[in-house]
């Protein structure tokens, strides 16, 4: 059950803050995702792609992490930010979804592992959601493919016998030259 001024994220791949703050009836969290989007081996980021809501009354801002360093985009231009990562600080220096799905053809991005920071805010009853995804193109042949999965903290088993995994199951699907 959830107390009264915080928001509830069903995630399992991300790090979820909630900072209160902001006065009564402000709801902030600042999200740092423990899971890349993988730009590594692909010849191409073509864009974002960001799906959710943002209802009146909320917000959503978002920074990369890439090699350990925070950065934002200024334009078209991707642009290391220095300053604390704060609920506040996102917020204001982070880049809104329009600005994300407007940039085409990423060349910063190549060959990078990149880690969304994500703040969300609400003053209202509505909460905003937010899914990022990045399209990419790899026009070198490619015959093998390795993924790293989210990494998942496994209950502790009684009288101190380790869990088991019974099953794991991949979902994936490739169409031509792109992974998806």
């Amino acid at each position: 059950m959830l107390t009264y001024n915080t928001m509830r994220f069903g995630t399992d791949i991300l790090t979820a803050t909630d900072s209160g703050g902001g006065g009564l009836g402000t709801r902030q969290a600042l999200l740092t995702s423990n899971d890349a989007l993988d730009a590594t081996g692909v010849s191409a980021v073509n864009n974002f792609v960001i799906s959710g809501s943002e209802p009146s009354g909320t917000k959503r801002r978002v920074m990369l992490k890439i090699d350990g360093k925070n950065y934002y985009f200024n334009g078209t231009t991707l642009n290391e930010y220095t300053g604390d990562i704060t609920v506040a600080n996102v917020l204001t220096n982070g880049n809104t979804v329009a600005q994300l799905t407007a940039l085409s053809n990423i060349t910063s991005l190549v060959g990078k592992e990149i880690y969304p920071i994500i703040a969300l805010s609400s003053t209202g009853d509505d909460e905003p959601t937010i899914k990022i995804g990045i399209n990419v193109t790899n026009t070198t042949e490619t015959m093998t493919w390795a993924g790293n999965t989210a990494t998942y903290a496994l209950p502790t088993a009684e009288e101190g016998a380790p869990p088991t995994i019974t099953s794991i199951t991949a979902d994936t699907e490739c169409i031509g030259q792109e992974k998806l």
